[in-house]
């Protein structure tokens, strides 16, 4: 009876052990399933750098912290387990520095090229930053866009904007100097000092806003931090001996410039189709259930873009355009679009999703599939 009961003992936690294990690893795969994001969509020519290897940009491949993603004639949708999404435009490189990291903080950093995004925060402690070679955009809970144009001097300087469509996204300068210093340390330099109040300098973008830098604000930040990549104690140096100069350039008041701007039709639709996987779906890709996924999230993307194609035909029927002096004027374009059978369109392209272009002419509203156009060319 004694060895029954011991070895009931022993099963016992045995069955306890294999349950805390079983446990464990499904709270650590939560964790990590937190901590990625999923491809849900790839067109053209895209790939990740993982390690120093290049993988292809497919429909259900993981990303993780660190990974580089490019694009060239290609685009990549990114979504995480929240809701959140970024769109990775062509021509494109950026990395995923964090995600829900230490501080929860979700950080991509971007070399050169364009994204969308569309952010869900769960709790006022969760952070999304998008950084680039000259501003840091902190994401309140919002759809908004970030470009950066690399310049095609020998000093490559960039060029950074954030768009805001709807919500809120504070945008501060960017000094990289200072971002391995303590607060003790810039205190003791006058001049590290003058640089982080330029930093701390934000403004906040709401509906329908641009924000930027004051263009030679931005030249002499980008040169300084292009020199800080490359060794931290001489980037403190050059910081220090820059500090005036970079100061003095404009005010902290002058330093970030806010501005209306317009929210087009395209990007209404681009923001409609950017987030297509429900947290279901993303499991499924994640668990290597790929194609089945994949189907479910073109499905959902074809309705969506269906949806707002044919509200914007709506929307361009009723403004009564009946010549191409008025399609000219209340879009500011005309387009002459010859098709590979010869016949030719002119008119301004209202929107465009995936493979299809809607088409304002004189004669009314219609659609032109991609592969139907021989040439494009605005009038």
């Amino acid at each position: 009876m004694k060895m029954r009961g011991a070895i009931l003992k022993t099963a016992g936690l045995l069955v306890a052990s294999l349950f805390l294990i079983t446990v464990s690893c499904k709270e650590q795969a939560n964790k990590e399933a937190s901590r990625s994001m999923v491809i849900v969509f790839a067109s053209g020519d895209a790939s990740i750098v993982r390690n120093g290897e290049t993988i292809p940009a497919k429909v259900g491949t993981v990303v993780k912290e660190n990974d580089v993603i490019k694009t060239t004639q290609g685009t990549v949708d990114l979504q995480s387990r929240d809701g959140s999404a970024v769109r990775v435009r062509e021509m494109t490189t950026l990395s995923v520095s964090s995600l829900m990291g230490t501080k929860g903080e979700t950080k991509i950093e971007m070399k050169h090229g364009q994204i969308l995004a569309n952010v869900k925060k769960a709790s006022k402690d969760q952070e999304f930053n998008v950084v680039t070679p000259t501003a840091i955009a902190g994401v309140r809970g919002t759809t908004f866009e970030v470009q950066v144009f690399e310049g095609f001097d020998d000093n490559r300087v960039s060029n950074s904007s954030v768009r805001v469509l709807d919500g809120k996204v504070a945008m501060k300068p960017r000094i990289v100097a200072l971002e391995n210093v303590s607060q003790e340390d810039i205190e003791k330099s006058p001049k590290l000092k003058k640089l982080a109040e330029l930093q701390n300098k934000e403004i906040v973008l709401d509906d329908a806003s641009r924000g930027s830098m004051d263009p030679e604000l931005e030249k002499k930040v980008a040169l300084l931090n292009n020199a800080s990549s490359e060794d931290s104690a001489q980037a403190l140096k050059l910081a220090e001996e820059q500090a005036d100069d970079i100061s003095n350039t404009a005010s902290t008041e002058e330093a970030m410039k806010k501005e209306d701007a317009e929210v087009t039709v395209k990007d209404r639709m681009e923001s409609a189709t950017l987030t297509a996987a429900t947290p279901e779906m993303l499991e499924k890709l994640e668990s290597g259930s790929n194609q089945e996924a994949a189907d479910e999230i073109a499905e959902i993307r074809k309705k969506q873009q269906e949806q707002i194609l044919a509200q914007i035909e709506e929307e361009a029927e009723s403004q009564k355009l009946e010549s191409e002096e008025d399609i000219r004027k209340h879009y500011q374009a005309l387009e002459r679009i010859v098709l590979h059978n010869g016949e030719v369109i002119r008119g301004a392209t209202v929107a465009q999703t995936g493979n299809i272009l809607v088409i304002h002419t004189a004669d009314g509203v219609r659609r032109v599939s991609k592969s139907e156009i021989a040439s494009q060319n605005f009038l």
